[in-house]
């Protein structure tokens, strides 16, 4: 399957993300371009791509803006990341390849909700939203549920053009027993993934039906991610709270919101992923070459020699 072809199955008729009105000449003014500048910054990037032995694939077109949006255009950064992209997946094998009709899925939807809502906010921000469906702490696999939202993520790369984040974490049933599931390890590779993969810009976290050891949790995540992430967590007392915060109209039934419920937009998503499924499999079949990786991934600190995550062991 070609790239082109490989982006045939993202456009699907299965809507998931709406995207605001006019939203592409107003990214563009944000950040400086024309659309000669936005075409002629995506040739850049091909022409690079096209030099890289190692890299399995030319990205389409679509997906290099994607990056480049999130990347604020700087085409150096976008090289970097794209480059990543196609290597990650050897290196953090444990959240990729989940198959969307596979069991280690299914279990996953079983057991908690994770729905990106479909209506962004005015300001582009995408929504998001996970809640425990089953409080059963022996259910909850922490490994395969990053493995579902990978695969949400593949489809936000191609369809979504908010520019930032908004977390709403509904934390009814969750038990001192879930988060301690949530390794260091874990925590480390999440970061490096939304962060310096994904360049995922988070513009809030909100927390409604907090456990009593909330602030424990929150001081041990604090660890882990950046100051300014961390002082954009608010806990709610009541949904009168979080709605001021973010309006009902975003919101699904189950907050308080005019929208759908969590379970009615779970069950298009599990349509979505089903039929994404031939993108998902032929994205798990590339594989980088390091043998003709012209020059190594860089050291940093928390991919250690020549980016070998694979010395990290998953707690």
């Amino acid at each position: 399957m070609g790239a082109k072809l490989a982006f045939f199955f993202t456009m699907s008729k299965i809507v998931v993300l709406e995207v605001v009105e006019g939203w592409r000449p107003k990214v563009l003014e944000l950040y400086g371009r024309t659309e000669e500048a936005a075409r002629i910054d995506v040739e850049k990037v091909k022409e690079w791509f096209r030099k890289q032995p190692h890299l399995p694939e030319l990205p389409v077109d679509e997906l290099i803006e994607r990056f480049l949006i999130t990347n604020k255009f700087h085409v150096e950064a976008v090289k970097s990341k794209l480059d990543v992209y196609f290597s990650v997946r050897t290196l953090l094998p444990e959240f990729y390849g989940h198959d969307p009709c596979g069991e280690r899925v299914r279990s996953v939807t079983q057991t908690v909700y994770l729905v990106p809502l479909p209506k962004p906010t005015a300001a582009f921000s995408r929504i998001i939203c996970f809640k425990l469906k089953d409080a059963n702490v022996e259910k909850f696999d922490v490994i395969d549920t990053l493995g579902y939202l990978m695969n949400i993520i593949e489809v936000r790369l191609r369809e979504d053009f908010c520019l930032s984040d908004i977390y709403i974490y509904d934390l009814q049933g969750t038990t001192i027993g879930h988060v301690l599931k949530i390794s260091p390890t874990i925590l480390k590779k999440m970061n490096y993934l939304m962060e310096k993969l994904y360049k995922i810009s988070i513009e809030g976290i909100h927390i409604i039906n907090a456990p009593t050891f909330i602030e424990s949790a929150v001081a041990m995540f604090s660890k882990y991610f950046k100051e300014k992430i961390m002082s954009r967590v608010q806990t709610h007392q009541n949904l009168e709270s979080l709605h001021e915060a973010v309006p009902k109209c975003y919101l699904p039934s189950d907050l308080g919101g005019t929208q759908k419920s969590l379970l009615e937009y779970q069950e298009i998503w599990k349509m979505k992923l089903i039929q994404l499924k031939p993108l998902l499999e032929h994205l798990q079949a590339l594989r980088v070459n390091e043998e003709l990786r012209p020059v190594k991934l860089p050291e940093n600190e928390f991919l250690g020699i020549n980016g070998n995550f694979r010395q990290l062991d998953v707690d």
